[in-house]
């Protein structure tokens, strides 16, 4: 089963299969069409590495726990907000990897903002279950 957001590259290699079904199946090179360079024409990617970089990295999600998260540069605020608008968390941070307690954290999907040293304010999501 594909997760809601799943996404890959023209030229990227994945497997799949649909759940309880049996039989053996073989990579075919997709049949998008890309441009003269090869790359898609919906997308200018040169690879997966440069599109991780520049961006926080949090795990694990979903989390009942506690989260990390982690960036390239210092961070120096993380702010947590519920969907509705309210903020649940303000800390200042001087780290590149940051851990928070989330157990108290009512189930359901929050929007993290971080400021960073380098000048970025970043923005991802996490999942309390």
């Amino acid at each position: 089963m594909l997760n809601p957001g799943f996404y890959t590259y023209d030229g990227s290699k994945f497997a799949a299969y649909i759940e309880d079904c049996t039989g053996n199946y073989a990579y075919r090179p997709s049949s998008y069409n890309s441009n003269a360079d090869g790359v898609s024409q919906n997308m200018k990617v040169s690879s997966v590495k440069d599109l991780k970089a520049g961006q926080i990295k949090i795990y694990p999600n979903p989390s009942s726990k506690s989260i990390t998260i982690s960036y390239d540069a210092n961070l120096r605020n993380v702010k947590i907000i519920s969907m509705d608008g309210k903020i649940i968390l303000d800390q200042k941070v001087r780290k590149t990897i940051h851990e928070i307690d989330v157990s108290s954290f009512a189930k359901g999907i929050y929007l993290i903002s971080v400021d960073t040293e380098d000048g970025k304010i970043l923005k991802s999501k996490f999942i309390k279950d």
